[in-house]
């Protein structure tokens, strides 16, 4: 019966869309109309007991962890876990189609411009041969036709969902324990519009005193209306909601939705906004609330790396410090924006006083005339703990630039700014500013970078993986192969032809020294840690039977009663996590222990700090040069 209403459903939608929507492919997996299955573990067989979709383990095999092919050997769980309970805890929180969101979309969706005309043909779709299209024509139809089908199924599960009172997302983790939802499209991890589209279903009361909780209410519109608001206290960002209030309760007169830097989230908070004013009228002392707030960490790896090296000037510059309502919080990227208008300033000053030959000289004077904003090193300053190559970091920067062909020479241009013209030599001196500027101003930075390296170097030399165990119960394993790519010709009557990679069981020396910091230290092994420990006090500590949570890696969402407890749970955990400087210490003994294991206790002299062994006479870093 279950089955026959659910495509009775289905078709009906389609009849009702079928003017709107050209196209709906329901995908593989998704949202569950149940709850799903636990994950465990039988320890007298030492078997796993897999969870998630109701098949598993029945017609098909999806272990908790997602394996990673690059890998020669996937990452563990302990016996004495957290994990499980993390994934399953996370797994039963239901969902509900937040139906006002839905209906305006539907109904104003293009008026407001909040999704891509159904019916709207590209330009260049119309070009029979695509081959035909350059590379630049090429991305920009496919991401166009990418994104409108991304938006399709989005609003296309929605429809189909909305008679649903409650259904769940399951998650699995991967290899460093990150938290990832299995179902596709519609989920908390996906884009703005399918967040938006996203409720508790299990709805928790607030009191209609408690200032707290109404409060974090309109600080997220404040930040989903941003427009810099979303950088201002939380004093002021209350206070901008009070004071936009005639206009918040009465949205669609398209005055704050046209305004708004992320309009989806910003419309579903008025919606919220406006059903607590509205229970404001009855006699109840609370009003029931299934919106989920969201809170996001400031520059969350530069967190880590300052908790674990003890770097205090870094911290301060990160909002680990506490501060009042009244505090504007600090942003570490407008931070590093002006250190690099400040660089480039003294060095053309010191140039042309000194009469200086340098042939930066021209790059420094357009580089500070840009105006650098925090929008356009963001990405670069956020990905640079991650070992982001420079080029990396200038493709990133690049997305703000459009290129301009002058003379058969390519110069990149700023929206707005048309007559500061900028080349490929000049980008990649910006970045290499900013690793100045974050090195010099932080060297403890530099310091774990280089000992990182230094361990992963060794390793690779030694062909032995990089072992850690998280205080999750989770071993991590970290030893990338190389592959090599063989290419395929799967029709005889068609040239199209594809590549495969195919691992050749030898270490891949650049990945490991590239990867393991982000792996170890950033939003990875330590994020994958922090939600873990703030999954389980969540659910210990609340009293409700309530428990609403989810997670979008460094970011969590919880209803407004619960944002004031989140944050305390948040800090007692990285008290937890820091307050020995335990973890990298343990890393670096996990290492030496590895290697003993491997080739016997005589080859590492503790004292030198020495490997000798077959030859390699290898120095090892010092882990006290970092957490002294």
């Amino acid at each position: 019966k279950q089955n026959i209403q659910f495509l009775s459903q289905k078709k009906t939608i389609s009849d009702k869309l079928k003017n709107n929507f050209s196209f709906l492919d329901l995908p593989y997996k998704i949202p569950m109309i149940v709850k799903p299955k636990d994950y465990n573990r039988d320890l007298e067989t030492r078997n796993d007991i897999l969870g998630g979709y109701l098949l598993n383990d029945l017609e098909l095999v999806t272990p908790l962890i997602i394996k990673n092919p690059e890998l020669k050997n996937q990452s563990v769980i302990e016996d004495k876990n957290i994990i499980f309970k993390m994934v399953n805890n996370i797994s039963n929180v239901g969902f509900k189609i937040n139906q006002q969101v839905l209906d305006f979309i539907m109904e104003y969706g293009l008026e407001y411009n909040l999704i891509i005309d159904p019916n709207f043909i590209h330009p260049l779709e119309t070009i029979k041969d695509r081959n035909k299209l350059n590379l630049s024509e090429k991305k920009s139809l496919y991401s166009f036709l990418s994104k409108k089908h991304l938006e399709m199924n989005i609003l296309g599960l929605a429809d189909i969902f909305k008679y649903l009172a409650e259904f769940f997302i399951p998650v699995r983790i991967d290899n460093r324990g990150r938290l990832y939802c299995t179902a596709d499209y519609l989920n908390y991890q996906s884009t703005e519009l399918a967040k938006s589209l996203l409720l508790f279903s299990n709805g928790e009361k607030i009191e209609k005193t408690d200032t707290i909780a109404i409060n974090y209410l309109k600080i997220f519109g404040a930040n989903c209306f941003g427009n810099g608001f979303d950088k201002k206290s939380y004093s002021e960002r209350v206070e901008w909601v009070n004071n936009n209030e005639e206009n918040i309760l009465n949205f669609k007169n398209g005055i704050l939705i046209n305004q708004a830097e992320s309009k989806l989230l910003f419309i579903a908070f008025c919606f919220e906004y406006l059903n607590y004013k509205n229970s404001l009228n009855n006699n109840n002392s609370y009003f029931i609330s299934h919106f989920p707030i969201q809170l996001d960490a400031t520059c969350n790896g530069y967190q880590h790396l300052s908790l674990l090296t003890g770097d205090e000037s870094l911290a301060l510059e990160l909002n680990l410090f506490p501060a009042t309502d009244q505090d504007v919080p600090k942003d570490f990227y407008t931070f590093v924006g002006l250190k690099l208008t400040d660089y480039f300033k003294k060095k053309i000053i010191e140039i042309k006083e000194k009469k200086l030959t340098d042939e930066n000289l021209e790059s420094y004077e357009k580089l500070l005339k840009l105006n650098i904003h925090r929008k356009l090193v963001k990405s670069s300053v956020m990905v640079k703990p991650y070992n982001a190559s420079l080029l990396q970091m200038v493709n990133y920067i690049k997305e703000h630039f459009s290129e301009l062909i002058e003379n058969k020479k390519k110069f990149y241009v700023l929206e707005g700014n048309n007559e500061i013209k900028v080349t490929n030599q000049d980008l990649f001196l910006l970045t290499k500013t900013i690793n100045k500027i974050i090195y010099v101003e932080y060297p403890k930075l530099k310091k774990i970078n280089s000992y990182l390296k230094k361990i992963a170097e060794i390793c690779s030399t030694l062909n032995i993986p990089i072992v850690w165990a998280l205080p999750s119960g989770l071993n991590v394993n970290q030893y990338y192969e190389e592959s090599e790519a063989i290419r395929l010709k799967p029709f005889t009557y068609k040239k199209n032809t594809f590549k495969l990679a195919i691992g050749n069981k030898k270490i891949n020396k650049a990945k490991q020294i590239r990867a393991l910091m982000p792996n170890l230290i950033q939003l990875h092994s330590l994020d994958a840690t922090s939600l873990a420990l703030l999954t389980e006090n969540f659910f210990n500590c609340s009293n409700s039977k309530v428990k609403n949570l989810y997670t979008i890696h460094d970011c969590f969402a919880v209803t407004g009663n619960n944002v004031e407890i989140l944050i305390n749970i948040i800090k007692f955990v990285y008290v937890q996590i820091y307050s020995d400087n335990n973890y990298l210490r343990k890393f670096d003994e996990g290492i030496i222990e590895s290697i003993k294991l491997q080739f016997g206790k005589e080859v590492f002299n503790d004292e030198k700090k020495h490997i000798k062994f077959n030859g390699f006479d290898l120095e090892y870093p010092n882990i006290d040069s970092i957490i002294d």
